[in-house]
C-alpha cells in the first residue's frame, strides 16, 4: 500500500513509478493503431483511406467502453488504500461482467460501419472500404474490454509493470502478424487495411488471454479472492455505473468529436484526410504519456482519498498536472519546429507529407493543454468528481472544437490544419475550465466512495 510521502520530489516518484509503465502500456495499445496506419499507408494510400475513415468510428467506440469502465481504478485504489481487500475481489468480477456486457452492447454499431459512414456522406468507396475495417474491429471489442478491466484493477494496486510487458510484446507481434495479412506473405491473401485489422484482432486476444492467466494465478493476488459467486454482481456494480456513466459520456463525447473531425477530414478528400490523420495518430500518441501520469496521479490520488490524506491528494494532482504539462510541451517543440519529419514517419509522398506538417505545428501547440486536461480530469476522477467534468468536456469538443475547427477548415479554407487548429481550441477551454474546477474542488472535503 502506498504511505503518504511529504515532499514534491517524493509524489513525483511516486507517479511516475506508477505512471511510467502506464505510459508505454498505453502508448503501446495506440501503438497497434500506429502500425496499422503506417503499414497500410505502406499498401497504398486507398488503403490508409480505408483504415483512416474507419479509426474515428472505432475510436468512438473503444473510447466509449473505456469511459464506462473507467470508475473502477478508482474504486479499486480507494478500497486498497482503505486495505480492503474482499471488496478488491468483487470489483474485479464486476468489471469483467460490464466489460463483456459492454463489448455485446457496442459490436453492432461496429458491424453497421458501411452504411454509418455513407449516412455521414462519405462516397461509396470509402465507406465500403472502410466499413470492411469496421466488421473486423467487432470482433476485437470482447478481447478489448476485457483487458481493460483487467488492467484498470491492476492501475487501481498500483502494478502497472505487467501491462506494460505484455503490450510491448503484443506491438512487436503486431509488426509480424500485419506483415502476413496487409502484404499477403506465407500464403495469406493481401488484405491491405483490413488485413491490419485482422492483425490486430488476434494480437489483442493473445494479450487478453495472457492477462487474465497472470492475475488469476498470481499468488499476491490470492488475498483478494477474485474467483467467487457471479449473483448480485449487477447490484454490486452500481457503484461502477454511477461513476462510469458521467465518464463514459465524457469519453464518448471527446472520441464523438474526433471521430467528427476525421469525418469532416474525409470530406476534404482522400489526400487531405491522410494529412490530418498522420498527425492526429501521432498526437494520440503522444498523448498516451499524459494517460500515464494521469493514471499514476488518479491512483495516488484516489488511495490518499481512501486513507484520508487531503493533502496528499492535492500535491499528488497539481504537481502530476505540472508534470505531464512541461513534458509535452517539450514534444510539442518538436512537432512545430520538424514537422516534415514526423509526417515521414507515417507516408512518403511528398504531397502528403507537405499537407500533413502545418498540421503538425499546430497540433505541436496543443499538446502541452492536451497534457494539462488529462491530469486534472484524472485527478478530479480520483475524487469522485464525474459530472462537472463531464459538461466541460461537452462544451470543449461539441460547442468550441467543432464548430471553430469546421469554420476554419471549410470557411476559413484552411482544411486539415483549420481542423486541428479546432482541437487546440477546445482544449485550451477545457484545460482552463477543470483548473478552475479542481482548485474549488480541492477546498471541500474528500469522502471515499
Amino acid at each position: 500500500m502506498t504511505e503518504p510521502t511529504s515532499s514534491i520530489a517524493q509524489h513525483l516518484w511516486q507517479t511516475i513509478r506508477i505512471g511510467s509503465p502506464v505510459v508505454v502500456s498505453r502508448a503501446g495499445f495506440v501503438g497497434l493503431v500506429v502500425v496499422d496506419t503506417v503499414m497500410s499507408g505502406r499498401a497504398s494510400a486507398d488503403e490508409l483511406a480505408y483504415f483512416s475513415i474507419a479509426s474515428g468510428p472505432q475510436l468512438f467506440l473503444m473510447m466509449l467502453g473505456i469511459g464506462l469502465l473507467r470508475g473502477a481504478p478508482v474504486l479499486t485504489a480507494q478500497a486498497y488504500g482503505a486495505g480492503d481487500a474482499r471488496q478488491i475481489g468483487v470489483l474485479w468480477r464486476v468489471i469483467t461482467l460490464h466489460g463483456l456486457l459492454l463489448s455485446a452492447v457496442l459490436i453492432p454499431f461496429a458491424v453497421l460501419g458501411e452504411p454509418m459512414l455513407g449516412l455521414l456522406g462519405q462516397s461509396p468507396e470509402l465507406a465500403q472500404g472502410g466499413g470492411r475495417v469496421m466488421m473486423i474491429f467487432a470482433v476485437s471489442l470482447p478481447f478489448y474490454l476485457v483487458w481493460v478491466g483487467a488492467v484498470n484493477l491492476l492501475e487501481g494496486l498500483g502494478r502497472t509493470i505487467p501491462a506494460m510487458v505484455i503490450t510491448t510484446a503484443g506491438v512487436i507481434a503486431n509488426i509480424g502478424v500485419n506483415w502476413i495479412f496487409v502484404f499477403g506473405h506465407w500464403g495469406a491473401p493481401a488484405m491491405g487495411a483490413e488485413g491490419a485489422q485482422l492483425g490486430t484482432t488476434i494480437v489483442r486476444g493473445v494479450m487478453m488471454v495472457i492477462l487474465l492467466t497472470y492475475i488469476l494465478t498470481h499468488p499476491r493476488f490470492r488475498a483478494f479472492a477474485l474467483i467467487g459467486p457471479l449473483r448480485r454482481l449487477w447490484q454490486q456494480g452500481k457503484t461502477l455505473r454511477r461513476l462510469g456513466y458521467p465518464m463514459g459520456l465524457a469519453t464518448g463525447f471527446e472520441a464523438l468529436a474526433f471521430a467528427a473531425m476525421t469525418i469532416l477530414a474525409g470530406l476534404l478528400g482522400k489526400a487531405p484526410l491522410a494529412a490530418f490523420q498522420t498527425a492526429n495518430s501521432l498526437v494520440s500518441l503522444v498523448f498516451m504519456i499524459a494517460i500515464g501520469i494521469g493514471a499514476g496521479t488518479a491512483v495516488r490520488v484516489a488511495q490518499a482519498v481512501g486513507r484520508g490524506d487531503r493533502r496528499t491528494v492535492i500535491i499528488s494532482a497539481w504537481s502530476g498536472t505540472g508534470l505531464a504539462s512541461l513534458v509535452l510541451a517539450i514534444i510539442g517543440l518538436v512537432f512545430i519546429f520538424a514537422p516534415e519529419s514526423m509526417a515521414r514517419l507515417y507516408v512518403g509522398e511528398d504531397h502528403i507529407v507537405a499537407l500533413a506538417a502545418p498540421v503538425f505545428q499546430v497540433a505541436g501547440l496543443l499538446l502541452v493543454f492536451h497534457g494539462a486536461q488529462t491530469v486534472l480530469m484524472a485527478s478530479l476522477r480520483g475524487i469522485g468528481d464525474v459530472w462537472m467534468p463531464t459538461a466541460v468536456q461537452f462544451v470543449g469538443g461539441w460547442i468550441l472544437m467543432l464548430p471553430i475547427g469546421a469554420i476554419l477548415a471549410f470557411t476559413a479554407g484552411f482544411g486539415a490544419p483549420g481542423l486541428m487548429g479546432g482541437l487546440l481550441a477546445g482544449g485550451v477551454f477545457v484545460s482552463a475550465a477543470l483548473v478552475w474546477r479542481f482548485s474549488a474542488m480541492s477546498r471541500q472535503d474528500f469522502v471515499r466512495l
